[in-house]
């Protein structure tokens, strides 16, 4: 069965978060949201339910997987090392002491410049 739904933006929105925190299309997000209530209606579900989810679930995480080592492997896509991560945080802690110092009046290079 096909169902087209037109979601208020707030609802979309909302679902797209939800999706994007657990990982899982939002698609798929939906299906669980409208399988649950339907089993919940017939007094149905239990653990049977949840294993079936966590496969679905499981099953889209090993594609990502997948699609990533293939995008590594093209070149397409580059591996981010812990160095990498390191240099990110140090960029943006340094971006954010500047704005902090400018807002204050407080600008380093002229500073620098002085006491030469």
């Amino acid at each position: 069965m096909t169902l087209v739904l037109e979601l208020p933006p707030d609802v979309e929105q909302a679902l797209q978060n939800k999706a994007r925190r657990r990982g899982m299309a939002l698609e798929n997000l939906a299906l669980d949201v409208l399988a649950r209530e339907a089993k919940d209606e017939n007094g149905a579900g239990g653990d049977n339910d949840y294993q079936q989810r966590m496969a679905a679930w499981l099953k889209q995480v090993e594609a990502t997987h997948q699609r990533i080592d293939e995008e590594i492997a093209s070149g397409s896509m580059k591996p981010v090392t812990s160095d990498d991560v390191t240099r990110a945080i140090e960029a943006c802690r340094d971006a954010r002491q500047r704005e902090i110092l400018a807002a204050a009046g407080i600008t380093m290079g002229s500073e620098s410049a002085d006491a030469e």
